[in-house]
């Protein structure tokens, strides 16, 4: 992509919204169909592009995509994040802590619109998911985050914060297969 025109609305109300909630008895999620007709028919005009995000829990997937964010919403500049500056955007809700913080899966509720290198614009969408493996998240329901995260995006980032470890690779393999 080599530049960035105005977002569909203005900064100050993108934020990220559920496409996909836990259900109320806590078992299994439950897709919010009324969103995604909210937020893509403003784009519908335009190729969609999705940057997703999955991984274990509690290891920095949401400020990572408030980074992004940030950065997309500076203009992909070369000081994009300046000396002194204590926050990124605050698109996905994020908190310290072992607690999970994302229930399900978030989207923003408006695209970066974005130029390719021959001047086609694209609507790109950051979308957060649960992390998996937390203590209240059974394997199915990891694996069907992952699998519609997978379906949706793009792009998918799996996210870990240190060295890959065989388990890791037999569960991204499980993750994938659960997908196809």
């Amino acid at each position: 992509m080599s530049g960035q025109l105005p977002l569909v609305g203005s900064e100050a109300e993108i934020k990220a919204v559920p496409i996909l909630d836990m259900q109320k008895d806590g078992q299994g999620f439950e897709p919010i169909f009324e969103v995604f007709g909210e937020i893509f028919d403003k784009v519908r005009d335009f190729p969609v592009a999705i940057i997703s995000i999955a991984g274990p829990f509690r290891k920095g997937k949401s400020f990572l995509l408030n980074l992004l964010a940030h950065y997309l919403m500076e203009n992909q500049s070369s000081t994009w994040f300046k000396m002194g500056d204590t926050h990124p955007a605050r698109v996905f809700e994020w908190k310290g802590g072992v607690e999970r913080n994302t229930v399900g899966i978030h989207i923003t509720n408006k695209p970066f619109m974005l130029e390719t290198s021959d001047n086609k614009k694209v609507a790109v969408f950051l979308m957060d998911t649960q992390g998996m493996f937390d203590t209240k998240t059974t394997a199915k329901d990891c694996s069907t985050i992952f699998a519609l995260s997978t379906l949706l995006s793009s792009v998918q980032i799996y996210n870990l914060t240190e060295q890959i470890h065989e388990n890791d690779l037999q569960q991204f393999e499980i993750f994938t297969k659960y997908a196809k």
